[in-house]
């Protein structure tokens, strides 16, 4: 009656119904716990569970949700933390790149819009010092409806941080 698109935004055990879920073309939202170990309560024995593998191998899309404060760790928080650990655990780059922009656009049905860099979609960018999914990237510009909206060299407040204005004077 009120035409909803559902969307499965799923806990950390949800490679469990992974099978089931299969070809259900409804949009898949993983928990930030990725990679865990696994008690089986019959035999005591441990099993390393690594969830995006689990979906790959069932050919189920996913994207990623931002850990709740208090996570099991700090990285999970970030998204492309998650997108890390999946290259990690084996996933492609692409692949883990296209799962924090384009599938989360089509998600949302916005993808004639944003997800991706092409002439008539909103040109809202990032513009960073290295790769985006390692650690040590930091931001340098942010371009907003074609205006800069951040930029680090103005950035006043990260140079008192990071004890760059004393370098400076």
């Amino acid at each position: 009656e009120y035409k909803l698109d559902a969307s499965l935004v799923l806990g950390r055990d949800c490679h469990k119904a992974a099978k089931q879920l299969k070809g259900t073309e409804m949009p898949v939202i993983l928990d930030s716990t990725l990679v865990f170990w696994e008690e089986d309560p019959r035999t005591d024995e441990e099993t390393k569970v690594i969830v995006p593998e689990v979906f790959r191998e069932q050919g189920i899309p996913f994207t990623f949700q931002g850990s709740r404060a208090g996570g099991a760790t700090l990285g999970a928080s970030y998204l492309w933390y998650q997108a890390a650990t999946c290259v990690k655990h084996g996933m492609p780059r692409e692949d883990a790149l296209k799962a924090l922009t384009m599938l989360p656009a089509e998600f949302l049905g916005v993808e004639k819009l944003v997800g991706s860099i092409e002439e008539g979609k909103d040109g809202d960018v990032i513009v960073l010092s290295g790769d985006p999914l390692k650690v040590s990237t930091w931001v340098e510009k942010t371009i907003v409806n074609g205006k800069v909206v951040y930029d680090r060299e103005d950035d006043e407040q990260l140079k008192r941080l990071l004890g760059e204005e004393e370098a400076e004077e």
